[in-house]
């Protein structure tokens, strides 16, 4: 009813919502395509439906009416209607977890069960087509308060986080400056909570409490609502943050992570990344001598009771650098690459780190930096047949691009999990640990890639009528990596800031 899709007055309700379900049928009718095959490389909307595909089966993964394929289906027209007729900022990641409480609460309503006992099978056709109607106008008029969270640039989200930096700053001095000590950027901190209205911190059923009251205020009041309420929250959603990330354990996680920086070993001759990875008593470890830099003040005395990977997993990070670099190489012309590893109980963790830089050419007005973390968990217990390995990337993207009067600034933080396992009765040694990495961590960039170029960057080109991205393929440059790369090539016409900002970094992306 506050959303204004169940008409106030009773008697009005049975028409009311006859009339928008109609609405919405006419809706799928002329929008809505089911599309067996990929669209066209150069389709953004096939881009898009194929966006949504890979989104929805990640799509609230703690509750099973999610896996169903009907609800499934339900959310893929739900979210390529939305799109379509919201092109100023079309499907974003994240969206597809804000339609899901409305689908709930509906599906609940419509069966006269709890959330928790919802039985898709038991469900009509006419019952999930109403719904999904329901579902769209309830997100639709959702979103229309806070688009600009999902429009260029993002101006809504990066308020909320200003506001939420000024009240930490204000009411928590102690919490305040240890972030601020240890390099974390608020905006890197928070950027979920804001893009998805904490749906992935708290418990569903808190979440529908909570957005009863984000539907009860006015716009500015939900603003301010959803701010404090991650103020409150921040020691559980900080912890929460880890543990989604499968990360806990380790106490990692690339959303807390510190910046990349870059450090030279004059004695290598090469550079490497300086992290908490590789941190220990003031000075970071080369991978490639195992040198530390600078010296302790204790000297090589001091610098021996340093830690250095012992023996075979010592001889696996020089192999996970050497093969790293050139993967690094192929995909990031001018990059840096770094590889760390240590003990677990059974087995062994790294971080896989990437950082490039745009070079400072004066007066061409282009600045940024591009991050890639990978941390990597690898259970390989001496009585199982099967190793195991996790995997959780993270992309940092910032870069800003002026050009006479006009100025563009992109930023973006997205990350991925995955897990495999390899069976080593099938294939055992350090160079199939090696090519099972790779191929993850492989994996995980093209789709981090793929979601920063066919969201944010093709669809934006089509909304300003700018001609969208095409590919070109690059061979791989070691032969443990097997794939292809792709990249960028832009056709003729206006180049865009934009076009500019991503053309910058030489990054290949996505066939779309």
């Amino acid at each position: 009813m506050l959303l204004g899709y169940l008409p106030p007055v009773q008697d009005r309700q049975p028409s009311g919502l006859q009339k928008k379900r109609e609405e919405y049928e006419e809706l799928r009718r002329r929008h809505y395509l089911p599309v067996e095959a990929e669209a066209p490389s150069g389709d953004v909307d096939g881009a898009i439906l194929r966006q949504i595909r890979l989104d929805i089966p990640r799509t609230s993964p703690g509750l099973p009416i999610f896996g169903h394929q009907r609800i499934q289906q339900l959310l893929e027209r739900i979210l390529f209607i939305w799109s379509l007729r919201h092109p100023a900022s079309g499907y974003v990641q994240g969206i597809n977890d804000l339609a899901t409480p409305f689908v709930v609460v509906l599906l609940a309503s419509e069966l006269d069960c709890l959330p928790e006992e919802i039985n898709v099978d038991a469900a009509s056709d006419d019952t999930l087509d109403a719904v999904e109607a329901g579902a769209y106008w309830c997100l639709t008029k959702f979103l229309s308060d806070i688009q600009d969270h999902y429009t260029s640039g993002q101006p809504g989200i990066q308020q909320m986080v200003a506001k939420l930096r000024e009240i930490v700053h204000r009411i928590d001095q102690k919490l305040y400056d240890h972030l601020e000590e240890q390099g974390l950027d608020f905006l890197q901190l928070s950027f979920r909570w804001m893009n998805c209205l904490l749906l992935r911190e708290f418990p569903f059923p808190c979440v529908i409490r909570l957005w009863d009251t984000y539907i009860a205020e006015p716009l500015e009041g939900f603003s301010s609502f959803h701010v404090y309420a991650s103020v409150c929250s921040i020691p559980d959603l900080l912890v929460s943050t880890a543990e989604t990330n499968g990360l806990s354990e380790l106490g990692l996680a690339p959303y807390v992570t510190r910046p990349l920086k870059i450090k030279e070993d004059l004695k290598a001759n090469r550079y490497f990344i300086a992290s908490e990875y590789n941190y220990h008593a003031g000075s970071h470890r080369s991978p490639w001598t195992d040198r530390y830099i600078p010296s302790p003040p204790g000297g090589e005395a001091e610098e021996e009771k340093l830690f250095r990977p012992p023996g075979r997993l010592g001889r696996l990070e020089q192999t996970f650098n050497e093969v790293f670099a050139a993967y690094a190489t192929s995909y990031y012309e001018g990059s840096v690459s770094s590889v760390y590893l240590w003990d677990l109980e059974e087995g062994y963790a790294g971080a896989f780190l990437i950082r490039k830089e745009l070079p400072k050419i004066f007066g061409d007005g282009k600045n940024g930096v591009w991050d890639a973390v990978h941390l990597l968990e690898v259970r390989d217990a001496a009585n199982s047949h099967y190793v195991d390995f996790k995997l959780s990337s993270a992309v940092v993207l910032h870069t800003q691009v002026s050009q006479k009067e006009e100025q563009t600034e992109i930023s973006a933080h997205l990350t991925r999990q995955a897990e495999s396992r390899l069976d080593r009765r099938k294939k055992s040694g350090e160079d199939a640990q090696v090519i099972q990495i790779g191929t993850m961590i492989e994996d995980n960039e093209n789709f981090l890639r793929q979601s920063l170029e066919c969201i944010h960057v093709a669809h934006g080109f089509a909304a300003t009528g700018l001609p969208a991205v095409g590919v070109r393929r690059q061979a791989a440059l070691h032969p443990r990596f097997n794939q292809a790369s792709e990249g960028f090539t832009f056709h003729g016409g206006k180049v865009s800031n934009a076009e500019r900002a991503f053309r910058s970094f030489g990054i290949p992306g996505c066939r779309c």
